[in-house]
């Protein structure tokens, strides 16, 4: 769904800025390379957004009759089950970041884990 991977990147851009504000205790060289990564992972789910699978696309023909609410998110609990689990998603690209700007920093110690 279009809209999923829109959710998607807007909460990988809140939660990516959000980590690298927090992290600037950690070096200006781990942090750059974690801002670096965080910045490819969020250009990837931006350029699928743009050329791939627009959502704000226009239907070539006007549906006389929508088919309705799914069925399974007619339950108040599935209101906000679909958002967290994207947002839960999302953010394993943060630690992902870190351990990979950590091998790329040659930061093989544990300090970067503070």
């Amino acid at each position: 769904q279009e809209g999923s991977l829109l959710y998607w990147t807007l909460v990988l851009g809140l939660l990516g800025s959000a980590s690298l504000v927090a992290s600037a205790s950690l070096g200006t060289r781990l942090a750059a390379y974690a801002a670096g990564v965080m910045a490819a992972i969020v250009t990837f789910f931006l350029f699928v957004l743009v050329l791939v699978a627009s959502p704000f696309g226009v239907l070539p023909i006007t549906p006389a009759d929508g088919l309705g609410l799914n069925p399974v998110l007619r339950d108040s609990g599935m209101l906000i089950h679909p958002p967290v689990v994207l947002a839960g998603f999302a953010s394993f690209a943060v630690p992902f970041s870190f351990a990979a700007a950590a091998l790329l920093a040659n930061r093989v110690d544990a300090a970067w884990i503070a």
